[in-house]
């Protein structure tokens, strides 16, 4: 949701932001949705989260991308 993201991020336009980007392997991602199943008892839909992962989009460093900095939890950068 890119034009979200910015439309947000114009109302902190004096401010230096930072994205911070975890991007968990996808045995990461079931081990975590097991644990939150066990300790909650609720559970995201298999459907909603493949929908957030296609509509994920990296963020990016500019004027027009609105952040001054990016950075990459765990070195774990995606290849360009």
């Amino acid at each position: 949701f890119p034009n979200a993201r910015n439309r947000k991020l114009k109302q902190f336009k004096d401010f230096h932001k930072t994205a911070v980007v975890f991007l968990p392997s996808q045995e990461n991602l079931k081990e975590w949705r097991q644990r939150q199943w066990e300790q909650t008892g609720q559970r995201v839909p298999d459907k909603t989260v493949a929908q957030m992962q296609a509509a994920f989009t990296l963020p990016e460093i500019g004027d027009e991308a609105g952040f001054d900095e990016v950075i990459y939890a765990f070195g774990n950068r995606p290849e360009e």
